[in-house]
């Protein structure tokens, strides 16, 4: 299935929820008193429907980078060109631009900085073979002794919003979300977590 077809499923399966729910809720079509205020629920509680479809196929993505960067760190280590164990967390962070995909990493947590440039080629190779993802984006990846222990997933522009969380805040195991639901920014934007957090 192309991504097309895959966006347009989740955004269909949305619309159908929320059709399902306008029927159940509004009756058959019999005209109510407060027939505004009804029209502007349904709509609110159909955008609801979508943001939470929305979220949760970032959420699903996310985990699939996680998984992703797992293996890429393995195959470096076989290699011997792994990360540092022991050296606390590090992030690397994805870049998808117009279909162009780039990694970049602290270098500090490679054994041998050296091997930066061919460590951060391959794992963007294989992200763009293993996950897909649109034509911008921008993924943070937290590191911690050779495993990819969180992800912070934006697929709406390759430039980070400012209010997404950070390592700390999956330490804690919850971010204060600052959109209209859990996994949304202040500008709507929709962000994917693993692993996934709430307000």
């Amino acid at each position: 299935m192309t991504k097309l077809g895959k966006i347009t499923g989740v955004l269909l399966s949305a619309a159908l929820m929320a059709s399902v729910f306008c029927f159940s809720s509004c009756g058959n079509g019999d005209t109510a008193p407060n027939d505004t205020a009804r029209a502007s629920e349904d709509q609110n509680t159909e955008n609801a429907v979508v943001l939470l479809a929305l979220t949760e196929a970032a959420n699903s993505t996310a985990k699939t980078i996680k998984n992703a960067v797992d293996v890429h760190l393995t195959n470096m280590d076989t290699m011997g060109m792994g990360v540092k164990l022991g050296s606390g967390i590090k992030t690397i962070t994805i870049t998808v631009s117009n279909g162009e995909v780039t990694a970049d990493e602290d270098p500090s947590m490679l054994k041998n900085a050296a091997n930066k440039d061919e460590f951060n080629s391959k794992l963007a190779d294989y992200i763009k073979k293993e996950v897909d993802l649109p034509d911008n984006a921008e993924i943070k990846c937290y590191s911690e002794s050779g495993m990819c222990k969180y992800v912070v997933y934006y697929n709406g522009g390759s430039s980070m919003p400012y209010d997404v969380p950070n390592a700390n805040d999956f330490k804690a195991e919850s971010f204060g979300w600052k959109g209209s639901t859990d996994g949304t920014t202040a500008n709507g934007d929709v962000i994917g977590t693993y692993p996934v957090l709430k307000s």
